[in-house]
This record gives C-alpha cells, sequence and structure tokens, in this order.
C-alpha cells in the first residue's frame, strides 16, 4: 500500500544569540519542544508552551531562573483557514504566511 503525504519543512537561520525554541522544557517529554499545545473551548483558547533557552550577554541562562523568566516577551497571533476552504493547497498556502515576523504580523491578528 502506498500513501502519499504531503509535508512543508520551514527552515529560519539564527545565530548564536538567538533563543533556542523549547530550549527551557522542564515539563514536556521532549528534551527542546518547540511545539505550541493548544486547548480550545467555546470561548477560550489555551496555549501551553516550553520557554526559549535565553542567551544574555552572550551566556545561557540556566533554565528555570527568573532572569529567564522576566526577559522574554511573547506575542501569539492566529490565522484562520478560509471557511470552507479545506484543501491542501489553502492549508499549506495559509501555513506559508505564518513564517516569517514580517508575513505574521501582516496578515494574522495578535491575540
Amino acid at each position: 500500500m502506498h500513501l502519499t503525504v504531503a509535508d512543508t519543512i520551514v527552515c529560519v537561520a539564527c545565530d548564536a544569540l538567538d533563543p533556542i525554541p523549547g530550549g527551557c522544557n522542564l515539563e514536556l517529554p521532549v528534551e527542546n519542544d518547540p511545539n505550541l499545545y493548544t486547548t480550545a473551548s467555546a470561548d477560550l483558547t489555551h496555549v501551553e508552551f516550553s520557554y526559549g533557552d535565553l542567551n544574555v550577554a552572550g551566556v545561557r541562562e540556566r533554565c528555570g531562573s527568573s532572569r529567564q523568566h522576566r526577559q522574554p516577551v511573547y506575542d501569539v497571533y492566529q490565522l484562520y483557514l478560509e471557511e470552507q476552504q479545506l484543501s491542501e493547497e489553502t492549508f499549506f498556502a495559509t501555513v506559508e504566511r505564518m513564517v516569517r515576523v514580517e508575513d505574521i504580523t501582516a496578515t494574522a491578528r495578535w491575540v
């Protein structure tokens, strides 16, 4: 049996001072967990994530330190698929609009 699966891979260039997404994972089962875990009800969406591994003045801050949790600021944006548009093409085109910061702030809604 053959199964065709569509996939998108996003590569973003970073330098040594950038935080490692999910680098301060202290609870979830993956060492560096950059994933967002969401649950939703009719009127509320809950987002859970691991803090990024913060680099301050060239020194990696210890995960869990008070400085580590004060300095990063996270902005959350949402972008819905077009209603009744459930094709692969529409899905991947929408995902591509959420890759770069400039695209996100231009097309998504800040929450």
